[in-house]
């Protein structure tokens, strides 16, 4: 097929693509794709070989080890790699099955994990994630009835995991595009059962919140994408603001208070979560972080002074201090 005669969805998969990952990519630059075998992950692979070659590509399987059909689950995979040509690699999970509490979540963080190690294994440093418009739509629903923040609202396109740049194309075609595209190249993919489980919260919102929304305003479509990317953006602002305040403290245990006190609320709460983590101090929650601010005002209770993850943080006129120490009791 010569690129004259793709269909407008697959050009626009190719496109979507490329606009995405060139900006990262060097020259002759492998990366790896997050492949499950389903819809979403065979349309990113195939682009991905279409646009770079198959020698440039490892797919990377994740077996969960909890579906009775996982294990052809992996056979299709590894059957549409070597058609593609290209790499490929299983991943096994351990620990997780059916009925777990928190299972959606806990195997989210394990499959991820496993990607990561998969890239550093390769000594690949871009992985490509098949999250797309629908996926983005869902993701927002679900973490707005969580209450989430503006960082959280909907998935980055472009994040840093362990060195590994994380890249998710797709977040502006729609899951039917990505189907079409498949049928208009002939390609099969493989449908999990358990996405039709409305008892899981995701795929609640996806068979029963989503359409409905989308049957109250056909816009929705394309306007919950945006407004979470609007939101990352907004926060992103909000971050650079604070990692130039960062960078130019004298030390990374020391945080200097000028005008502290006459900023926002949101302006000092980025600024604060985003100095633990220099530190590699694991962030609060909005709730512990409002107190442990308010704690550490001129008035605080403890002179002024609190306690978070075995770091005792203090405050002088002049700035606040962070020290391992032994919480008070």
């Amino acid at each position: 097929m010569q690129k004259a005669d793709l269909q407008p969805s697959t050009a626009a998969l190719i496109r979507a693509l490329r606009e995405t990952a060139a900006p990262v990519l060097s020259a002759g630059e492998r990366l790896a794709v997050g492949f499950s075998g389903g819809c979403d992950s065979t349309a990113l692979l195939w682009a991905a070989v279409r646009w770079l070659g198959p020698d440039r590509v490892l797919a990377v399987h994740v077996n969960h080890g909890i579906a009775p059909d996982a294990g052809r689950w992996v056979e299709h995979a590894g059957s549409v790699a070597r058609r593609l040509g290209v790499a490929f690699e299983v991943r096994q999970l351990q620990g997780l099955a059916a009925g777990q509490p928190n299972l959606e979540e806990r195997a989210r963080e394990l499959r991820r994990a496993a990607l990561l190690a998969a890239c550093k294994d390769a000594g690949i440093g871009v992985l490509l994630l098949a999250h797309h418009a629908d996926d983005q739509a869902e993701t927002l629903l679900l973490h707005l009835m969580r209450g989430t923040g503006p960082l959280g609202l909907g998935m980055p396109r472009r994040v840093q995991r362990e060195g590994v740049t994380l890249l998710r194309p797709l977040l502006d075609i729609r899951r039917a595009d990505l189907e079409a595209a498949l049928r208009a190249m002939g390609e099969t993919w493989i449908d999990d059962p358990s996405n039709q489980e409305t008892d899981l919260r995701r795929n609640a919102v996806r068979h029963r919140l989503w359409p409905l929304m989308q049957e109250v305003d056909a816009r929705a479509a394309s306007s919950l994408p945006r407004a979470a990317e609007l939101a990352h953006e907004a926060q992103a602002a909000l971050d650079w603001f604070a990692d130039r305040l960062l960078a130019a403290q004298p030390d990374a245990a020391t945080l200097r208070l000028a005008d502290w006190d006459s900023w926002p609320a949101a302006v000092q709460h980025t600024v604060f979560r985003r100095w633990l983590a220099r530190v590699g101090v694991k962030p609060p929650t909005r709730a512990r972080l409002r107190a442990m601010i308010d704690q550490l005002s001129p008035g605080g209770a403890y002179g002024p002074r609190c306690e978070h993850e075995g770091l005792v943080l203090s405050r002088s006129r002049e700035a606040l201090q962070l020290a391992r120490g032994q919480p008070r009791t």
